[in-house]
C-alpha cells in the first residue's frame, strides 16, 4: 500500500567514457555545469573512466533509447567545462537513470521499514544520498525494539523523521535551484523557480 511520491521528474543520462589521451593525473574533483534545459555532473571514476551524467527531466527527452543518447551528445556538445573535460575520451557505456526526489508513503508497515533511497531519493544535486542511507538506518535501528521487532512508537518517530528530513531537503534544494536565473524561459529552470502567488 505505500506509493512512491516523486517531486520531480529529474532523470539522468550516464555516459562512461574511457580516456584515449593517457596524459597523466586528472583533475580529480567533482563538477557540477548548469546548462539551459539542465545540469551536469562530472567525476574520473578509480577505474579512470570518467563518468557525465546529463540531468533533466524526463518529458524533456525524445522517445526512444537512440534519441536519447543523441540528445547527450548534442548536449555535452552545447556546455562549456564538462566538453573540454570529456575532450579525447570514447563513450563506452550509456545509461538513463530515475533520478526523481521523492518520499515513500509511509515507508514503515506490519513488518517492514523501508531505509536509504526506498524511503526518501534526494536530487543528486544535494549529494545527500549515502549520508541520508546511513541517517536512516541509524534510526530504523532505534526503531526496532529489544526482540527484533519493530515498535510502533519507533515506526511513527521514524516517519516523522522522514517527513521532516524530507521538508528540510525541499527547502534547501528549493534554495540551490533559485541561483540559476540565466535560463528563466527553460522549462526545466521555470519550475524550479519559487511559484509567486498574487494578492
Amino acid at each position: 500500500g505505500a506509493s512512491r511520491n516523486p517531486i520531480d521528474r529529474l532523470v539522468g543520462i550516464a555516459g562512461f567514457l574511457t580516456d584515449g589521451r593517457k596524459a597523466g593525473p586528472h583533475d580529480t574533483r567533482t563538477l557540477i555545469e548548469a546548462v539551459e534545459h539542465g545540469w551536469w555532473y562530472s567525476a574520473w571514476l578509480p577505474d579512470g573512466r570518467l563518468i557525465a551524467a546529463y540531468m533533466t527531466d524526463a518529458d524533456l527527452l525524445p522517445k526512444g533509447r537512440t534519441q536519447t543518447y543523441t540528445l547527450w551528445h548534442q548536449q555535452l556538445g552545447h556546455s562549456c567545462h564538462t566538453r573540454i573535460r570529456a575532450e579525447g575520451c570514447a563513450v563506452a557505456e550509456m545509461r538513463t537513470l530515475d533520478a526523481a526526489s521523492h518520499r515513500l508513503e509511509p515507508a514503515s508497515g506490519d513488518g517492514w521499514l523501508a531505509i536509504g533511497d526506498a524511503a526518501l531519493s534526494l536530487d543528486p544535486l544535494s549529494s545527500q544520498g549515502l549520508c541520508n542511507a546511513l541517517a536512516s538506518g541509524m534510526h530504523v535501528a532505534d526503531a526496532i525494539g529489544a526482540q527484533g521487532r519493530i515498535e510502533p512508537l519507533g515506526a511513527q518517530a521514524y516517519e516523522q523523521w522522514l517527513d521532516r528530513s524530507f521538508n528540510d531537503f525541499v527547502a534547501k534544494r528549493a534554495v540551490y535551484y533559485v541561483r540559476e536565473q540565466r535560463w528563466l524561459g527553460s522549462p526545466f529552470w521555470g519550475r524550479r523557480q519559487p511559484v509567486l502567488h498574487s494578492a
